[in-house]
């Protein structure tokens, strides 16, 4: 919420920076009080696709397998 786009640079993903600092300029940076909620969700969906995995030892795994639609 407080570093805006970033976060999305930091992380690698420099077309979403990009992206984000372009609807930002437009929306004189009201966009930064959406995108973040949108971001975070996105991000880790991004990751489980590329093959990272959630740790079933954590006690926040069946609330997150649920938000994630990783639960039947």
């Amino acid at each position: 919420l407080f570093f805006g786009w970033f976060v999305r640079l930091f992380r690698g993903e420099l077309t979403i920076a990009l992206l984000h600092l372009v609807f930002s300029t437009i929306t004189v940076f009201i966009w930064q009080l959406v995108a973040p909620f949108l971001y975070d969700k996105q991000f880790m969906l991004r990751q489980l696709e590329k093959g990272w995995r959630l740790d079933p030892a954590d006690p926040n795994y069946p609330i997150a397998a649920e938000k994630l639609g990783m639960v039947s």
